[in-house]
């Protein structure tokens, strides 16, 4: 019998395309000047939050992907997705966007949102499965 949670090299490749994609689109998208941008009826916290929940997504997606221990995604969501955050806020100044203390505490609520979310169906899937239901 195969692991359940065994991907095949192929879908792997895909969730880490899908992952570094995000991450450069976001990237990229922060570091337009906000003149160049169209005005969107959101706030700027929501706009971080929904970027940050799709980020993290597909980073937390790739390492289920590759068979990544529970304990070791969380470690590394928890350490690296704080300081990329902080990364892209520190470096928009560069390009006359504002890096703001509110955004990076936005962003690491949509990459927490995230996590807690992907793992917590990951443990509900699994415990179904262990039951044999």
């Amino acid at each position: 019998m195969t692991d359940p949670h065994d991907h095949p090299t192929s879908m792997r490749h895909l969730f880490l395309w899908a992952c570094g994609a995000t991450w450069v689109f976001e990237f990229v998208l922060t570091h337009i000047p906000a003149d160049h941008l169209p005005r969107l009826e959101t706030a700027d916290w929501q706009l971080h939050g929904v970027a940050f929940l799709a980020v993290s997504g597909t980073f937390i997606a790739a390492m289920v992907a590759y068979n990544i221990p529970r304990w070791r995604r969380i470690l590394l969501a928890a350490s690296i997705l704080p300081l990329y955050a902080a990364i892209d806020e520190l470096t928009q100044p560069l390009v006359h966007r504002t890096a703001s203390l509110d955004d990076w505490l936005a962003d690491l609520v949509g990459a927490m949102i995230a996590l807690v979310a992907i793992e917590s169906a990951l443990a509900i899937r699994s415990a179904f499965l262990t039951k044999k239901l």
